[in-house]
């Protein structure tokens, strides 16, 4: 996400809250269905951890779905940890937080959601250097 489509968001809702327009109405729900289809991470570590293995297999095996019927891959096929590891921070800081924090901003009852999401990104983060610190450099 950019900053202006963060910006557009909530504007968009404080319009519709302040105004309650029928069009910025529809607008609002469209972003809290898309919120709430977007939430794995937004939950505690333990919860989002298992959901974003679970989108992981299930991306995995759409891949090899389209292997066999010879289409275009979609994703790489058995990731690594560290792949799922990079995919989910990205998930975190380009598509779920932009989205949830306006949200939170105009339903300050969201806040914790915006907390989790920065405490699991954190644990991404830690994880990944668990995992580089583990790695022995290969000698030349």
């Amino acid at each position: 996400m950019f900053p202006f489509f963060e910006q557009k968001l909530f504007l968009t809702m404080l319009v519709w809250c302040v105004w309650g327009d029928n069009f910025y109405r529809l607008d609002l729900i469209r972003t809290l269905i898309h919120c709430a289809d977007l939430s794995g991470q937004v939950l505690p570590i333990h919860i989002a951890a298992e959901w974003g293995r679970r989108v992981s297999k299930e991306f995995n095996n759409q891949a090899i779905a389209e292997r066999e019927f010879g289409l275009p891959q979609s994703y790489v096929i058995d990731p690594s940890e560290v792949d799922i590891i990079n995919g989910q921070l990205f998930f975190i800081s380009n598509i779920v937080l932009p989205l949830w924090e306006p949200l939170a901003k105009l339903f300050p009852q969201l806040s914790f959601a915006v907390t989790n999401m920065e405490n699991n990104q954190q644990f991404y983060i830690n994880k990944l250097e668990e995992i580089r610190s583990q790695s022995v450099p290969l000698e030349s």
